[in-house]
C-alpha cells in the first residue's frame, strides 16, 4: 500500500510556477543567486564605475598633462581613469562569494560594448565624420578599460583557481 502511495506521490507534477518566480525565489523563500543575472547587473555598476572614473579625473589629467605632447596627453587621458576604474573595482573582489561573478560580469561588459560598437556602426554607416568621432572615443575610452579590467578579473581569477 505504501509502495503505490510513494509511486503516485512521485508522478504528481510540481505546481506550476510563473516564469519569474523560478529565476528569483528558491523553495526556500530566499533569493537566488543565478550567475548571469546577478553578473549582468554587475556590469552595469562596472559600466558606472568606470565612467565616473572618466568624469572625475579627466580634467585633472588635463590639467596635468594638458600644457605636453598630445600624444602623451591622450595617452594618459585613456590609460588612467581605465587603471583608476579597475583598480576600484578589483577591490570589491573579497566581497563576492562565488569568484565567478566579477570575471562573468566583465564578459557581460565586453559584450555590451561590442553591441554598441557595431550597432552605432551601422547606424552611422553614411556619415564618416560621426563614424571617426565615435571609433576615436571607442578607441581611446572604452577599448582601454575593457582590456585592463579583463586582464585584471581573469589573472586574479586564474590565481583564485589555482591556488
Amino acid at each position: 500500500m505504501n509502495k503505490e502511495i510513494d509511486q503516485n506521490h512521485a508522478q504528481e507534477k510540481p505546481p506550476k510556477r510563473k516564469f519569474w518566480q523560478n529565476l528569483l525565489i528558491m523553495d526556500s523563500g530566499d533569493l537566488k543567486r543565478l550567475l548571469s543575472l546577478s553578473s549582468m547587473m554587475l556590469s552595469f555598476v562596472l559600466m558606472l564605475v568606470y565612467l565616473v572614473s572618466y568624469l572625475l579625473l579627466m580634467p585633472v589629467i588635463d590639467h596635468i598633462f594638458g600644457s605636453g605632447p598630445v600624444f602623451l596627453a591622450t595617452l594618459m587621458e585613456s590609460l588612467i581613469p581605465a587603471i583608476v576604474g579597475t583598480g576600484v573595482i578589483m577591490l570589491t573582489w573579497p566581497l563576492f562569494r562565488d569568484k565567478r561573478v566579477l570575471p562573468a560580469a566583465f564578459l557581460w561588459l565586453t559584450l555590451f560594448a561590442f553591441l554598441l560598437f557595431f550597432a552605432v556602426l551601422f547606424a552611422l554607416r553614411d556619415d564618416e565624420a560621426a563614424m571617426a568621432s565615435f571609433l576615436y572615443i571607442f578607441v581611446l575610452d572604452v577599448l582601454p578599460s575593457l582590456i585592463i579590467g579583463n586582464l585584471a578579473v581573469w589573472l586574479r581569477y586564474r590565481k583564485f583557481i589555482f591556488m
